[in-house]
């Protein structure tokens, strides 16, 4: 069961989440073949399954063992990772690409204006981190990132740990009835952190991992929008603790300690560091002091740093 298929006349690329009714568009004229196998496909339709590409009776291939679970999380994630990484509004999302390195086939594939590549994998059967690890490596060799969607039986402690020492962060997909219902992301805490906006918690291993965290009560901004194209560098510098929030009301979505000439160039220092152009709350702290400066809907502009952010 997937979602892509090739021509056999021409070789060519076919996802069937992007014709509305399948069976009754010109897909019925073509051979599709499995990516896998080369096995024959067909469509497959319902109202209650996803549209997807079928293996006759018989077959024995890999790709024609995929659970509805892990079909409805891709499509979960494609509908959804614009919300949870903003600089994705402008990419390209491809399912099951194909890379040579290990003949992998990526889950979920996304491709950023600026050419970097993102895989995204939906892990929910059992899965050691030797495993992860290998996938892991054959994405880098082909110069693409990855990030790991753990649920099912794949979300353990064990895989939890292992993301987080390898990316700082784990992302977690909870399901119901077989279908994704909710996400959560672990993060690894900086060295410091603001008091006031961040609580922690342990596992049992003693990894400290950032839980739900809720936002304080907005405050009246310094100000929303800020232009530092007259500001004249005094490089002098000093460490900032800073917490960026995508959503309001959630958990901070990054926070890290940044050597800045002030709290609003830390701001920019980090959003840029992520590629994250837009937050709706923002917070910084001189590391040596105790004073927090808070600022919402704070949206960069494509200048460099040190010219202005608005």
């Amino acid at each position: 069961m997937s979602f892509v298929a090739l021509r056999q006349d021409t070789r060519e690329r076919v996802d069937i989440t992007q014709y509305p009714s399948p069976k009754k568009e010109a897909l019925k004229h073509y051979v599709l073949l499995c990516q896998e196998c080369e096995g024959v496909l067909r469509v497959r339709e319902g109202d209650v399954r996803l549209a997807h590409f079928a293996h006759l009776p018989g077959a024995h291939c890999g790709a024609a063992g995929e659970s509805q679970e892990h079909r409805n999380g891709k499509m979960y994630l494609r509908e959804h990772l614009t919300d949870i990484f903003p600089d994705y509004a402008e990419a390209a999302f491809d399912f099951e690409y194909r890379v040579s390195e290990g003949d992998r086939i990526i889950d979920l594939l996304v491709t950023l204006p600026d050419g970097r590549k993102v895989a995204h994998e939906v892990q929910l059967a059992s899965i050691t981190t030797k495993e992860l690890r290998e996938r892991t490596d054959d994405y880098t060799k082909a110069g693409i990132s990855t990030v790991w969607w753990l649920g099912g039986s794949a979300h353990t402690k064990t895989n939890i740990q292992w993301g987080l020492q390898q990316f700082e962060v784990a992302y977690i997909l909870l399901y119901k009835e077989k279908m994704p219902v909710e996400i959560k992301i672990w993060r690894k805490p900086p060295p410091r952190a603001i008091p006031p906006l961040r609580e922690e918690q342990e596992y049992e291993e003693k990894i400290k991992i950032v839980k739900s965290i809720k936002a304080p009560p907005p405050l009246e901004s310094h100000f929303s929008v800020w232009d530092r194209s007259d500001r004249v560098p005094t490089g002098i510098t000093k460490d900032f603790d800073v917490a960026l929030w995508i959503q309001w009301l959630s958990f901070a979505e990054y926070t890290e300690i940044v050597t800045a000439e002030d709290g609003q160039e830390a701001i920019e220092i980090l959003m840029r560091k992520y590629h994250v152009m837009y937050v709706r709350h923002a917070a910084v702290r001189a590391v040596s002091g105790k004073d927090i400066e808070r600022y919402q809907h704070v949206r960069l502009t494509s200048r460099r740093l040190g010219r202005s952010s608005d």
